[in-house]
């Protein structure tokens, strides 16, 4: 029999399953118990839910011994006797659904509800003001053809629509277009517009490209004003409850907005969307942008995947909802970046190398901590850092030195890893570097020039998880404040004691980059294979870089990096295709 290793539990995986083995029809049932900490621990990994036709007939290897688990079809009975698993019409801590899918009632509830909501929202259209002037302002703002052309026709007349495609492929530029569009040469047609993002960086980045793209518009005054400035992000905007984990707005009180803009809706978990399309008024235009090949969200779910994969099926319900929009404007089409973007998003392994050898722009070197000197110096990451970091600590305006703090980032595939192969031992390696070359005195926590990176939500300080700021000395040597972008345009600072928790940012994840751009790029990937290296995660980490990307990582491990996707088990898709 195959066997499962599953002898590492997560503390909360031990207790959930010994709530529902404790109540079930006998004490601690050892399968009730191993598929209760199954389940627990699979949406710890960012799935729905687990998939039992691939746990049934095995053995699976518990801290307290072995588990042998019954075929598929005494599996279901022997859970449906328990009392404590249903087909989704009782109130029971699990449930089996769609196929052979066992999911904890919450994410059942939430997957089920939320492809509810999208569903009605297809079939419902969505009416505008000024039909009658619509096509000329259609051919105005849009010329006489194009995949934006259609995607501005789908979003007109739906309640709900998918604007899709990767970086520079024009999505911003489009629903820009597309808000003029609606509102008319009144500026009234689109009502009460909203924009927003999953972190306050992608919010930002958001609102900053939206400003940028209006301003050359050929549309109304009215129809100008009616866009707004600021995005905001998504747990701004449902109300979030400071530590509560919920909301101010929901179905009973819905956002009271026309039209909402959700920019990076690859990064939403299903609990927050879920949350946040229960809280659209039944009448409320809701356009997602996003890129459904970048990584998916942390938590579980991979919420844009599923939507897309659901309308690209003939005859689905969602196929006139979404636009897939694949020409790029960032990038020449025989650009390197480009080029290499595309071959690891399609799976080849061996294009992505030869790409790496022979276009400019990409690079592929040995990693970094073979090429230490006895002091534990690295030369080249030594060049790299002070090439990418020395313009913004030079800087004299708070303002320049966040400009020029975007222009180059460091990013890892881990958090901890041995020498300079994580983001830990990244950041103190460039605290050192920095240091020696007298471009930073380390004489307090919050020395000048410092980069840091906010790990959680305050809303009182109006600063949140991925938002990335500055410490700079005040004039005539005053203390210290923590200089972040603001969503108008202009910088804020804000006194070290008030900022919420937060991290050195020289090195940041990748996964934590999402959202961001920089003009290069130095991407350190594991010495050795690792199954967190996946296609998505490297794509993602290609595509954060506009102009040139150099990846610290060995041939195999990028080979095998490339040919591993991403694989999330969720129920989404179907329950879209066979509501």
């Amino acid at each position: 029999m195959r066997e499962i290793r599953h002898e590492e539990q997560r503390p909360i995986d031990r207790q959930f399953a010994s709530f529902v083995a404790a109540h079930g029809p006998a004490p601690r049932d050892p399968l009730l118990y191993t598929l209760s900490s199954l389940v627990s621990a699979a949406v710890g990994r960012g799935d729905v839910c687990l998939d039992l036709a691939a746990v049934a007939g095995s053995v699976v290897l518990m801290p307290g011994g072995r588990v042998e688990v019954p075929k598929l079809g005494r599996l279901l009975v022997r859970l449906k006797e328990s009392g404590m698993v249903s087909e989704g019409d009782e109130r029971t801590p699990l449930v089996i659904g769609r196929g052979s899918r066992l999911y904890l009632q919450r994410y059942w509830a939430a997957e089920s509800d939320l492809a509810r909501r999208i569903l009605d929202r297809c079939r419902q259209p969505a009416p505008f003001a000024d039909p009658a002037g619509f096509e000329a302002r259609l051919g105005r703002l849009f010329g006489e053809g194009g995949m934006q052309r259609e995607a501005a026709r789908n979003a007109a007349g739906r309640s709900f629509s998918v604007l899709a495609g990767g970086p520079g492929t024009g999505k911003t530029s489009t629903v820009v277009r597309i808000l003029a569009l609606l509102a008319g040469e009144d500026g009234l047609g689109g009502g009460r517009i909203a924009m927003a993002a999953p972190t306050g960086k992608a919010a930002l980045r958001l609102g900053n490209s939206v400003r940028l793209q209006k301003a050359g518009l050929d549309c109304s005054e009215a129809a100008r004003r009616a866009i707004p400035d600021e995005a905001t992000t998504l747990h701004r905007l449902l109300g979030a409850v400071p530590g509560s984990g919920r909301f101010r707005h929901g179905p009973r009180s819905p956002l009271p907005f026309d039209t909402v803009v959700v920019d990076e809706a690859s990064m939403v978990a299903l609990p927050l969307m879920h949350a946040f399309v229960s809280a659209l008024a039944p009448g409320c235009r809701l356009i997602l942008l996003g890129d459904p090949d970048q990584l998916a969200s942390v938590e579980a779910g991979a919420v844009l995947g599923d939507i897309c994969d659901a309308g690209a099926v003939e005859g689905s319900p969602l196929s006139g909802s979404i636009t897939l929009l694949s020409r790029n404007y960032r990038f020449d089409a025989d650009a390197g970046i480009s080029l290499l973007a595309r071959a690891v998003n399609e799976g080849r392994a061996e294009d992505a190398l030869g790409i790496l050898e022979g276009r400019r722009g990409v690079v592929l070197r040995p990693p970094f901590g073979a090429e230490t000197d006895r002091e534990g110096r690295n030369g080249e990451l030594e060049a790299a850092l002070l090439d990418g970091y020395r313009p913004y600590l030079e800087a004299g305006e708070s303002g320049d030195a966040l400009r020029l703090f975007e222009r180059f980032r460091i990013l890892s595939a881990l958090r901890e890893g041995p020498g300079l192969l994580g983001v830990n031992g990244l950041n103190a390696a460039a605290e050192r570097i920095l240091l020696r070359h007298g471009l930073i005195e380390r004489s307090s926590p919050f020395y000048h020039g410092r980069p840091v990176m906010v790990t959680e939500n305050s809303y009182s300080m109006r600063l949140f998880n991925g938002d990335t700021g500055i410490v700079l000395m005040g004039p005539g040597g005053t203390g210290p404040m923590v200089w972040f972008p603001a969503p108008d345009g202009s910088v804020r600072a804000v006194a070290p004691e008030r900022l919420p928790r937060h991290e050195t940012a020289y090195a940041v994840t990748i996964h934590k980059s999402q959202g961001s751009e920089f003009d290069g790029v130095l991407m350190v990937l594991p010495d050795s294979d690792s199954p967190l290296l996946t296609r998505e995660l490297l794509y993602t980490g290609i595509t954060r870089a506009r102009h040139s990307v150099e990846i610290r990582a060995t041939v195999e491990t990028l080979r095998a990096a490339t040919l591993r996707p991403t694989e999330r088990i969720s129920g989404l898709r179907e329950a879209l295709l066979d509501p």
